[in-house]
C-alpha cells in the first residue's frame, strides 16, 4: 500500500502542483515561531519540550488517524496516506527551479541565472561565475530533492504517514528556529534531525553516487 499511496501522491503533485513553494512549510511557518517565542528561555530542556509539540505531537496524532481509518477500510488509510505525502512531499519545485536556473546557463544570461539562484535560496551569488553557479545549482537541487522528497519517502517507508511528517517537521523546525545563531534552544532540534536523517541521507548520496559522479554526490 505504501507504493501504491506514494505513486498517487506523485501524480497527485505532477498534475496539481502547490501554488506555495513549500506547502507545509506555509502552513507551519506560524505555528513554529509561536512556539520560539513561547518555549524559547535559552534552555536546551525547553527546546526539546517545544520539539516535541511542534514535531513529535503531530506525527502521534497522523499515526493514530492513520491506523484508525486504516482498521476502518483499507482506502480510508490509502486516501489519508495519499493526502498526508501530497501535503508533505515537494516533488516539482526543487525541479522547476533548476530547470530555469539551467535554461538561463544555456542562454548565456548569468545575469538572470543569479536573480533565479537568489530567489530560490536566498544567497548572494553575484561574484560566481558559470561553472560556479552551475555546481551550486546542482548541490542546491539535490539537497532539496533530499529534503522535500527522498527523506520523507525513507520514512514514510519505514513509519507510514507519521514518518514523512515527523522527518519534514523535524527539518522546518531546524530551519525555521534560527540554525546559525549560538542559541541554545535549537541545539536539541539539531540534534534530533541529524539522527533522523543519518541513514536517508546516506542512502540518497548513494543512490546519486550511482548514477552520477560519486564524490560530487557525497560532498551534496
Amino acid at each position: 500500500m505504501s507504493l501504491l499511496a506514494l505513486l498517487f501522491a506523485l501524480l497527485l503533485s505532477y498534475y496539481l502542483p502547490h501554488r506555495q513553494l513549500d506547502l507545509l512549510r506555509h502552513l507551519m511557518h506560524p505555528y513554529a515561531h509561536w512556539l520560539e517565542r513561547n518555549f524559547n528561555d535559552g534552555k536546551k530542556l525547553h527546546g526539546m519540550i517545544a520539539w516535541l509539540v511542534g514535531a513529535l505531537l503531530p506525527a502521534v496524532i497522523i499515526g493514530a488517524i492513520y491506523f484508525v481509518l486504516l482498521t476502518m477500510h483499507f482506502l480510508l488509510g490509502l486516501l489519508f496516506s495519499v493526502a498526508v505525502l501530497y501535503v508533505t512531499l515537494r516533488c516539482s519545485q526543487f525541479e522547476r527551479r533548476a530547470e530555469q536556473i539551467a535554461a538561463s546557463l544555456r542562454d548565456q544570461n548569468i545575469d538572470l541565472a543569479r536573480e533565479q539562484f537568489y530567489d530560490w535560496e536566498g544567497s548572494d551569488v553575484d561574484n560566481y561565475s558559470q561553472a560556479q553557479l552551475s555546481r551550486v545549482s546542482i548541490e542546491t537541487a539535490l539537497k532539496r530533492a533530499h529534503y522535500g522528497m527522498f527523506g520523507p519517502v525513507f520514512w514514510f517507508a519505514v513509519l507510514g504517514p507519521a514518518g514523512a511528517v515527523l522527518y519534514r517537521l523535524s527539518q522546518l523546525l531546524k530551519t525555521e528556529w534560527h540554525p546559525l545563531e549560538d542559541n541554545v534552544f535549537n541545539h536539541f532540534s539539531e540534534q534530533v534531525f541529524e539522527w533522523i536523517d543519518w541513514l536517508p541521507a546516506r542512502i540518497t548520496a548513494i543512490c546519486f553516487a550511482i548514477v552520477g559522479d560519486f564524490e560530487d554526490a557525497i560532498y551534496c
